[in-house]
């Protein structure tokens, strides 16, 4: 990379910015699902706004998660997209991104078809071999326990904004 020159920045939820756990009750009767989002990784979400970057999260999950967790901060800032239910994330994002100005932060299978068109890519510690080997940079950290904010600070660092 000659040039750092990323405008947004993706992220996968389960398995990046959560630990990819889902947390279910044994009382069938109450439809509850938990997830858990690192307070580091939530600031570092928020730096890359304050910065100017357009932050697209998105999610295969059909789950209100991440949309409840990032809901005020979607509000303060309006180039955060919250996305959930997305089946396909190269068509979804392919309507909404240039290639060549996109960040990809993903750890699984499903991430890899845009890992390998973004200008910039990373992942989690704990990501599998594949996404590893696809990614610029890969965080000392698992997912959902500091490897956005560690991904961002890098993304921050490349862009002279660090």
């Amino acid at each position: 990379m000659s040039e750092f020159n990323i405008q947004t920045v993706c992220f996968d939820v389960d398995g990046t910015l959560t630990d990819g756990m889902y947390h279910v009750p044994d009382n069938v009767s109450v439809v509850s699902l938990t997830k858990s989002f690192y307070t580091r990784d939530v600031w570092a979400v928020e730096e890359l706004l304050k910065s100017g970057y357009e932050v697209i999260i998105a999610s295969q999950s059909n789950d209100r998660c991440a949309s409840n967790k990032f809901y005020n901060m979607s509000r303060r800032h309006k180039l955060l997209q919250v996305c959930r239910g997305v089946e396909n994330k190269l068509q979804f994002l392919d309507k909404r991104i240039r290639w060549d100005e996109l960040a990809y932060v993903g750890d699984a299978e499903n991430d890899l078809e845009c890992m390998e068109l973004a200008a910039y890519t990373a992942c989690p510690s704990d990501a599998i071999p594949i996404i590893q080997e696809e990614s610029h940079f890969v965080s000392n950290y698992p997912g959902g326990k500091g490897a956005v904010y560690d991904i961002v600070l890098e993304i921050l660092r490349l862009a002279g904004k660090g």
